[in-house]
């Protein structure tokens, strides 16, 4: 498997998420001017919630184009905040937990407008919920075994990591957070009227 690293990713390109990967070569010209210009991690993480959180109030208010873009944008920007944090030696645990908690505000946002439109729409009709159910969790395992294979846990701790090999990121890479992402741009287009 090839090893080509991009500085400041976690994992070899061979290992990340396609849709990953091709949004960190897109932004990674950008990290410099950022660094350059005072941008922490910290300013990209709080502006990834709130364009993620623009996206939920959009999606409520019937407004799926933004929608989408806003929740691609917020997305686009979580990929950002790391990479920025990994390239210039930033990392931090305070980042680390702001990050997830901010990503975990949005997704619960995100989920609310779709049970909410699902069920609006026909309650007897779950496979949407069923398949949101099962990318969240194969994303959330394939970011454990990305933590365990870039051993980026010594912020987080190894303990109750669910990824017990690494190996799988041979197949979990395509059920991470970029497919999860594209999953989600297609509720809030699929999904705008009940």
């Amino acid at each position: 498997m090839a090893t080509v690293r991009i500085p400041g990713c976690k994992l070899p390109r061979a290992l990340e998420n396609p849709l990953d990967d091709l949004l960190m070569v897109a932004v990674e010209p950008l990290l410099a001017a950022l660094y350059g210009m005072g941008v922490t991690p910290n300013m990209v993480t709080l502006a990834s919630a709130a364009a993620a959180l623009a996206s939920v109030y959009c999606c409520f208010a019937g407004r799926p184009l933004p929608a989408a873009c806003l929740w691609v944008l917020g997305y686009v920007l979580d990929i950002v905040d790391g990479f920025l944090a990994r390239r210039y030696k930033m990392e931090s645990r305070l980042g680390d937990r702001l990050d997830h908690a901010t990503d975990l505000l949005a997704y619960a946002g995100l989920v609310s407008f779709v049970a909410y439109r699902v069920f609006q729409a026909n309650p007897r009709v779950l496979w949407p919920v069923a398949v949101e159910v099962w990318l969240a969790c194969a994303a959330y395992y394939h970011m454990q075994c990305q933590e365990r294979a870039s051993h980026h846990m010594a912020i987080q701790g190894l303990d109750g990591c669910a990824c017990r090999d690494e190996a799988h990121l041979a197949w979990t890479r395509y059920l991470g957070t970029g497919t999860l992402t594209a999953w989600h741009v297609f509720l809030i287009l699929f999904y705008r009227r009940a």
